[in-house]
Order: C-alpha cells, then sequence, then structure tokens
C-alpha cells in the first residue's frame, strides 16, 4: 500500500507492506471499529480478495483527489 501526498511545500510518500496492511491482526482491529457490520473473518475475506486482484491487475487506487490548488492525494495498493 502506497500513501502520497504533494503540495507545493510538502513532498509525503508512505509505503506499508501489504502483508501488514492487509494482515488478519489489522483485520480484528478493523472489526471492533465497524460496530457489528462486519465481523474479522469478513474482513479477513476481503483482504484476501485485494491481494489476488493485486498479482493479477496490479496496483489498485483507492483514493485520487487532485485539488484545485495543486495539492495530490493518492492512497493505492
Amino acid at each position: 500500500m502506497k500513501i502520497s501526498i504533494k503540495s507545493d511545500d510538502t513532498n509525503l510518500f508512505i509505503p506499508l507492506p501489504t502483508s501488514l496492511a492487509c494482515s488478519g491482526f489489522v483485520a480484528k482491529i478493523a472489526a471492533k471499529h465497524t460496530d457489528g457490520e462486519l465481523s474479522a473473518e469478513q474482513l479477513s475475506r476481503i483482504f484476501k480478495e485485494l491481494k489476488k486482484y493485486r498479482r493479477r491487475h496490479g496496483p489498485l487506487d483507492f483514493i485520487e483527489v487532485d485539488t484545485a490548488d495543486g495539492t495530490k492525494i493518492r492512497i493505492s495498493l
């Protein structure tokens, strides 16, 4: 997973290993914050499918924002 923020005065790039960002541990923590809508098992399945997609099709952009002042924000897998 890659998080990048680019503007006139800031150039921030944070690489996160996909195995860390989409792990079972993260699924358990995220399940606690979904108010019971998604279980840890369901989130683990979603993470596994995202990993499969990444292997087959390459990078996937979750968020891509370009503002009028030139700031660019990208979060991709």
